[in-house]
């Protein structure tokens, strides 16, 4: 009896080693380029379907997935006025993928704003001279009275004379 259970937890044990050592992980890398131009397109977002790989390119518009199992993906990567590119691959080694992203405009609905304004919301000012300040504080710190004041605020006009 002890004889079979040693060797069911040996071919387990095998099986295990064997299933995991089939089951590697690849890496996608490349660069993002302006098809235009032929500079590189930095923060271009890359994102692989299905799962959640994702990135951004680099300054030099490199990038780079590791860690992704074998299997069949899509690759989506934009950027802010550029066609989004969209492909389908198979992983079962690394691979390096370049794309030339194309100019594209970016096509939205239009959008209307009407705006009717009947009246201007009031706002009240009072000027205040030096003797009505005096009067009030009198002789309190005005920087400490109007510090934290919502709404309060201090315009002061040179004269050339303290």
């Amino acid at each position: 009896m002890r004889k079979i259970f040693s060797v069911l937890i040996l071919l387990l044990l095998v099986t295990f080693f064997l299933s995991s050592a089939n089951a590697q992980n690849y890496s996608i890398s490349g660069k993002i380029k302006n098809a235009e131009t032929g500079e590189f397109v930095p923060n271009a977002k890359i994102n692989l379907t299905p799962g959640t790989y994702a990135t951004t390119t680099d300054l030099a518009g490199y990038y780079e997935l590791t860690g992704i199992p074998s299997g069949n993906y899509i690759i989506k990567v934009s950027y802010i006025g550029y066609e989004t590119f969209i492909k389908d691959i198979d992983l079962k080694s690394d691979l390096v993928i370049n794309v030339y992203l194309k100019a594209g405009g970016i096509t939205t609905e239009i959008i209307e704003i009407n705006r009717a304004r009947d009246r201007e919301t009031p706002v009240a000012f009072t000027d205040i001279d030096k003797t009505k300040i005096n009067k009030v504080i009198s002789g309190q710190d005005a920087t400490l009275l109007v510090r934290g004041t919502h709404g309060l605020y201090l315009f002061h006009r040179w004269c050339g004379k303290w």
